[in-house]
């Protein structure tokens, strides 16, 4: 399968093609991929741009790969910090964060202002924070005092590494900062802008990862081993992959028909033998999709390079989904009052906050309502029931009849022209 991205509006005959304005965006976070993943986006979908990227992530894990670890030692610091430092979150955990936000934000604004490293900060035309939201606040003086646009680009949950003396200000500072005119946030799935209105009443939007950061690489479907692979399961958790692997081995046996017998491989597997890149994971012939949170990069990733996925049932994933840092329990928290949406504008028909809890982890009832409203493996269009003859095999497929979910990728479409709006807006609007 080739994907080819659609070029840019054609410039009239005999005239030279407009210039493409220079950007230089700041970016930091403590997962590299988010910052990778939207600058591809916008390479491949803002053809009027010309981005200088000088991304500082201060993780220690995904830098490597995307080659975007911090060197410079203001950011360096802060990421040090975060991982020396334990605090206590308003539901009683002890967990990596933050302490007196607003403090370190301006001492860390005022020292990329200037000084003998530069003052990357003011150089930069555009801010971009993505994970955890937290890491937003950093950038807030910039924006108030010297009107710098920031970007936030969310794959984490706002209470993340925030603790208990400071949640309520940083909800009231979300929410302030999501209205300022120079301040775009977006969240990568429904399920988090959902939560993020529920907490704050801000009314974020949805820009979901398309994969680009690893369509660019060249990576395709092309199914050239045999087996099946298995990506993640509960035994990251718990360990029961024994019992698991019986389970898929025994469904693989009633699905066969007579067939060749399918074959699993996990990811835990190809990790321990250093060989999990993209590539390797694009050569299976299918993907048991076993997610642990209702959020996760990789889907996007894998949905867009075209690879058929197989996906727990809606009743059984509400015993997996709720075991990452999306839904942890860091704190319940949230602030009373109006939401954006309910003050009503023109024609526009308020939309009431939503009637079951994300923090509700105890109640089935309100954790099936949410997946199946905001997860997007149970939106997206081009995963329906299926068999399993796709794999190789006839019969029913992995989860039973009718309980197996596949991707159908034949149409799934290589350049999603509703982006491309949106992100130009914005750029557009907070930069000029």
């Amino acid at each position: 399968m080739i994907h080819e991205l659609a070029p840019g509006g054609a410039a009239a005959a005999g005239t030279a093609p407009p210039a493409a304005r220079r950007l230089r965006v700041l970016s930091t976070g403590n997962h590299a991929s988010y910052p990778a993943a939207v600058f591809s986006m916008w390479r491949a979908l803002l053809r009027g741009y010309d981005f200088e990227l000088d991304d500082q992530s201060f993780d220690t894990r995904y830098c490597k790969i995307t080659g975007t670890c911090s060197s410079d030692h203001r950011f360096a610091a802060i990421g040090e910090l975060l991982r020396s430092t334990v605090v206590e979150t308003c539901g009683g955990l002890f967990l990596k964060g933050w302490e007196d936000m607003a403090a370190l934000a301006e001492a860390f604004s005022q020292s990329i202002s200037g000084g003998s490293g530069g003052a990357p900060g003011l150089e930069a035309d555009v801010l971009l924070c993505t994970h955890p939201p937290y890491s937003c606040r950093l950038f807030w003086p910039l924006v108030l005092d010297h009107s710098k646009p920031l970007l936030g680009f969310f794959g984490g949950t706002l209470e993340a590494h925030v603790p208990s003396s400071g949640a309520e200000a940083w909800l009231h500072d979300f929410l302030e900062m999501s209205r300022h005119p120079r301040v775009q946030f977006a969240a990568i799935s429904p399920f988090l802008a959902e939560k993020m209105r529920f907490q704050t009443g801000a009314d974020v939007p949805v820009a979901r990862g398309f994969g680009f950061h690893v369509i660019e690489q060249g990576i395709a479907y092309f199914p050239s081993r045999p087996e099946v692979l298995v990506w993640k399961n509960s035994g990251e958790c718990e360990d029961n992959q024994a019992a698991f692997d019986g389970l898929l081995e025994r469904l693989a046996a009633e699905a066969g028909g007579g067939g060749p017998a399918l074959r699993f491989q996990h990811l835990r597997a190809l990790r321990a033998a250093g060989d999990a890149s993209y590539s390797t994971i694009a050569s299976f012939r299918a993907v048991v999709f076993v997610p642990y949170e209702v959020l996760l990069m990789t889907f996007y990733e894998l949905y867009h390079v075209a690879i058929p996925m197989f996906i727990p049932t809606l009743e059984l994933a509400s015993f997996f989904l709720y075991r990452g840092p999306v839904t942890y329990p860091h704190c319940g928290m949230f602030l009373e009052g109006k939401d954006d949406s309910e003050e009503v504008v023109g024609d526009f028909v308020p939309r009431p906050r939503a009637p079951y809890s994300p923090f509700a982890r105890d109640r089935i009832t309100d954790r099936v309502a949410w997946l199946e409203a905001y997860t997007d493996w149970y939106r997206f269009p081009h995963i329906s029931g299926a068999e399993a003859s796709t794999l190789g095999g006839g019969g029913r497929g992995v989860g039973g009849a009718g309980g197996g979910r596949i991707v159908d990728t034949s149409s799934i479409p290589s350049n999603p022209s509703g982006t491309t709006p949106r992100w130009d807006v914005v750029i557009r609007e907070v930069s000029w």
